[in-house]
């Protein structure tokens, strides 16, 4: 295939050359863009993507005119949000279903902006002139017949149900293909689309876990798990195909947290409930040294990166000793999920589903870590959704607020108290085990960021939560130990070694 990319033309093909898929940036000029469509050989796609202006839909409309007289012929016309430049979601114009499953799925906290956001989402899907106009770019796809008989309506029956595609945060990302029928609210499949060497490799593997977590797990725990539909590798990609879970994430819940402690407790209760399943169901002895494989070697890895000052060292080194006082029939490794956040937990008509089961052994992983640290992840973010604290700074005070503050205080803080006290009392942990879980939890989510920037080629420092939470707890050590006691004090020395 040969690519053709336009901003600015200043070269041409070879004679007898052609482009097979042509994409024009939201910068270029519909005059170059005229010039090179004759250039596109048969079966080959046009993808205009256009920037939001004064006239948006003069944008969109003067671009299909312009490959409606060179001769193709329209597919799609696609909103790109959150901006042409780096568009997270491909939603197609005019699909009121599609439209609404975004504002179903946003991923972004509850604030006044974003239910004034999801207000006009709705708006949107009801009246889909909107959509032009609240957009900050918009792209539109033809395609060039290849053969005799190639005509308009029968192109069109045969793209009658469109997509919408989702890319990740970063180029290493894998994209999410998910096929609409044409009057249908949800999707009918959700393809997994990975082409970076080892997100094909995950991709497997995730496939290959959710058949054999099927099959292992009781039916109590696995009806949360959605069903593999199949795998495809091809020479430069690898496909996986899930079923589709039809309901609001918990992140959308979340919007009632704050000021409906029976929603928030229910939601806590339920994410809970099926960690504790999932604990009993997968419980196994660990390895010679639990520590030093939660805790120690991780810091080790982290520390590569050059990364890790004394204060976190330390933090970790004491949590490593506090561990090492429990007995180690205590420290058994359970199946992880890895990023149980509300994002990832669907609240459908059968109860929860749990999505997004990666596996990335670049980084240690095997499926198993350390208990209670999925809880532990869910709990940071359900105390400061259900308190407000939607950004980086007041998701830092929220941190310490709760895992170094004294007492009940609040009505999160009381509920959140009770959950964890009933989690670690049913599985065997004292509570002076928590502390030092949670921050086995952030170093393992750390790493994992560091080792993804590396290896996209990325030498600079990482969007890295699991870092900034640590360098900030290592400043409360001492209150976050006695928050937690109930041994005697610690001894540095039994720490990593």
């Amino acid at each position: 295939m040969r690519l053709g990319v336009v901003t600015s033309v200043d070269r041409w093909p070879t004679d007898g050359g052609g482009w097979d898929l042509l994409v024009v940036g939201p910068d270029a000029q519909l005059a170059d863009v005229e010039r090179t469509l004759p250039f596109l050989r048969p079966n080959g796609a046009a993808y205009v993507v256009r920037s939001r202006e004064l006239r948006p839909r003069g944008q969109l409309s003067a671009a299909a005119r312009l490959l409606d007289a060179a001769g193709l012929l329209e597919v799609g016309r696609w909103a790109l949000l959150p901006s042409p430049d780096l568009p997270r979601r491909h939603l197609p114009f005019g699909h009121a279903g599609a439209w609404s499953w975004y504002r179903e799925s946003l991923l972004l906290a509850a604030t006044p902006w974003t239910r004034g956001a999801r207000q006009l989402l709705r708006l949107s899907s009801l009246w889909p002139a909107v959509q032009q106009f609240i957009t900050p770019g918009s792209a539109i796809m033809a395609v060039r017949p290849g053969v005799p008989g190639d005509h308009a309506d029968g192109l069109r029956e045969r793209t009658s149900r469109t997509a919408v595609l989702t890319t990740g945060y970063d180029r290493g990302s894998r994209t999410i293909l998910l096929p609409f029928a044409a009057d249908a609210r949800w999707p009918y499949a959700v393809l997994k689309i990975a082409t970076e060497p080892l997100l094909r490799d995950a991709t497997r593997e995730e496939q290959r876990r959710l058949h054999h977590l099927r099959e292992l797990l009781p039916l109590s725990v696995s009806r949360a798990l959605p069903r593999p539909k199949g795998l495809s590798d091809e020479p430069f990609r690898t496909v996986s195909e899930e079923e589709v879970i039809q309901g609001a994430t918990l992140l959308q819940a979340s919007a009632a947290w704050s000021r409906n402690p029976a929603a928030a407790l229910e939601d806590l209760t339920a994410v809970a409930e099926w960690l504790l399943e999932l604990h009993h169901a997968t419980a196994r002895p660990t390895t010679p040294d639990p520590v030093a494989a939660w805790l120690c070697e991780p810091l080790a890895r982290l520390a590569e990166f050059g990364t890790v000052d004394t204060a976190v060292s330390e933090l970790v080194q004491l949590a490593a000793a506090g561990l090492r006082l429990l007995p180690k029939e205590q420290l058994v490794s359970i199946l992880q999920h890895y990023d149980v956040a509300p994002g990832n937990i669907i609240r459908s008509p059968d109860g929860l589903s749990v999505l997004d089961w990666e596996l990335d052994r670049a980084v240690g992983r095997d499926g198993f870590g350390p208990p209670l640290v999925d809880l532990l992840y869910f709990s940071c973010y359900w105390y400061f959704l259900s308190t407000g604290r939607t950004t980086r700074e007041a998701e830092l005070a929220g941190l310490v607020d709760f895992f170094v503050g004294a007492g009940d205080g609040c009505w999160q803080r009381r509920l959140l108290n009770e959950r964890l006290a009933r989690f670690s009392t049913a599985v065997g942990l004292p509570a002076s085990a928590t502390w030092p879980l949670l921050i086995a939890c952030w170093l393992e989510r750390a790493l994992t960021a560091h080792r993804r920037w590396r290896r996209l080629g990325e030498f600079g420092a990482p969007d890295d939560t699991g870092l900034q939470y640590l360098r900030h707890l290592a400043g409360y050590t001492e209150a976050l130990v006695k928050r937690w006691q109930e041994e005697p004090s610690v001894d540095k020395d039994w720490g990593c070694r």
